[in-house]
């Protein structure tokens, strides 16, 4: 799967978890995400859950439009920053086509 697209309304942790497979076997290159902190704690998710689930994935994360990297000890700062508003992200595969080893979180 060259792209993977998710915009479930505060859902995308939910999806990501239905993908585990794929995205474990190393199947999953990119993923672009709609990323909204007020659907992900409506749909019963922590806004901080989604990056650190794709983090722990192997997943490199940046904003779609200006490319900034959003790196795991900034991930609470970046919330509150985006509290209200909804963000593409891009997410990478660190290394492509490796198997996934997850490093915690999620």
């Amino acid at each position: 799967v060259d792209l993977l697209q998710l915009d479930c309304q505060g859902c995308e942790v939910d999806a990501l978890q239905g993908a585990d497979a794929l995205i474990e076997e190393g199947r999953v290159e990119t993923i672009v995400v709609e990323y909204s902190p007020a659907h992900l704690s409506s749909a019963g998710h922590r806004p901080e859950a989604l990056l650190e689930m794709l983090h722990a994935r192997g997943f490199r994360i940046s904003t779609l439009l200006l490319g900034t990297q959003i790196l795991p000890e900034s991930f609470r700062a970046f919330v509150r920053e985006h509290e209200g508003v909804a963000i593409n992200l891009l997410a990478r595969r660190e290394d492509p086509g490796a198997p996934a080893a997850k490093r915690g979180g999620g």
